[in-house]
């Protein structure tokens, strides 16, 4: 996309968006969640710290809705509807193709596990019925990148041996599937976030083979997107790998906008970036080793591109949780367990630098 159209389609995103959109994760789908751990009260925490920031930002949390037991869910949705946060559901996501876990009883059952869809549209309709205005978009996290995961998988590269059992026999990704998704939303007069970290033109050679289909498949979503018009913003996912580029952790601070193609941002309602600590993948170390200086940076430099949202995750980087621990629920033994749902330091970092950004005159 051309610098030109990147600087008109932020000046057009500006006019119809007076403040910026901000989006947390409080939910992925991990066992030792807050929310499969029904902690009303971490997660009132939460809320009562995204509160504070409506004055100036549009706050919006997002959650994964695959808990086999759903009572957890909404338990969480019914805290964030009564403190006023508007929520956004992880419809078809990459995180749904992970092995059960527990093996022997799992915490979540997506819908559709192998193609990554965490709910039916039905359920979804159902819902939507009870939330209302309350639940106001849907999430495609990672689509893309499942999709090539997939693909080189049956052509005989197996890049994650302990979940390819979960593989589809067939193509992840189906432009029949995207337009349900499309049509569900805009019938409900609710918003679409798509957010990958791979798109065409970054280049990748693994992204080109003829398996992986990836430029008609963006070819499907604009043309999706043109007949839904103006319900999408589109994002690009900073844990992009890209291990090999000199400054590594910032590659792309500045040019991401460019990655999307030209003909799908025109009927997009604008773009945004998935801003997170996973960026360290990039320098081979975990994520909660990311300062919240990183986090802030991109954060920044997002907002002088003309971005109208970001969304942020993991929630223990943000808001104190225990980090993922894969089967094992150690929830009531994290060490800060009387603090869970507090704002972290890295939190506090981010919000201070965004508030000094749209403080200044423009």
């Amino acid at each position: 996309m051309c610098l030109s159209l990147v600087r008109e389609v932020a000046a057009q995103a500006a006019e119809r968006h007076h403040r910026l959109k901000l989006m947390f994760s409080v939910e992925e789908a991990f066992v030792n969640s807050p929310v499969q751990n029904r902690d009303t009260v971490g997660i009132k925490r939460v809320a009562e710290a995204l509160q504070k920031l409506q004055d100036r930002y549009d706050v919006y949390v997002t959650l994964v809705p695959s808990q086999t037991d759903q009572s957890k869910l909404f338990a969480a949705l019914d805290i964030f509807a009564r403190a006023g946060i508007p929520f956004y559901l992880d419809a078809w996501t990459s995180d749904s193709m992970a092995p059960p876990r527990p093996a022997n009883n799992p915490a979540n059952t997506p819908y559709d596990k192998a193609h990554g869809v965490t709910r039916s549209i039905g359920e979804l309709e159902t819902i939507k019925t009870r939330y209302g205005k309350s639940f106001a978009g849907i999430r495609l996290h990672e689509v893309f990148a499942a999709n090539l995961s997939v693909s080189m998988f049956h052509i005989g590269k197996d890049w994650y041996p302990t979940k390819s059992c979960w593989f589809p026999k067939d193509r992840f990704f189906d432009a029949g599937r995207l337009e349900k998704f499309f049509s569900f939303a805009k019938r409900n007069g609710m918003k679409v976030i798509f957010s990958d970290p791979w798109w065409w033109a970054e280049g990748n050679h693994d992204l080109r083979n003829p398996a992986v289909k990836q430029k008609v498949n963006e070819e499907e979503l604009t043309d999706i997107m043109k007949r839904y018009p103006y319900i999408c913003t589109l994002m690009y996912a900073n844990n992009e790998p890209l291990k090999n580029r000199p400054d590594a952790v910032y590659a792309r601070i500045d040019g991401w906008p460019s990655l999307f193609p030209a003909s799908a941002i025109k009927y997009s309602e604008g773009y945004g970036l998935s801003d997170q600590p996973w960026v360290y993948d990039r320098i081979k170390l975990p994520e909660w080793q990311c300062p919240p200086e990183v986090i802030a940076t991109w954060a920044v430099h997002a907002i002088k591109q003309g971005t109208i949202a970001m969304e942020f995750e993991p929630y223990w980087y943000f808001f104190n949780f225990p980090r993922d621990a894969k089967d094992k629920n150690d929830f009531e033994s994290y060490s800060k367990y009387a603090d869970r749902g507090y704002p972290s330091e890295n939190f506090h970092v981010l919000i201070k630098a965004l508030d000094r950004v749209i403080k200044q005159p423009n």
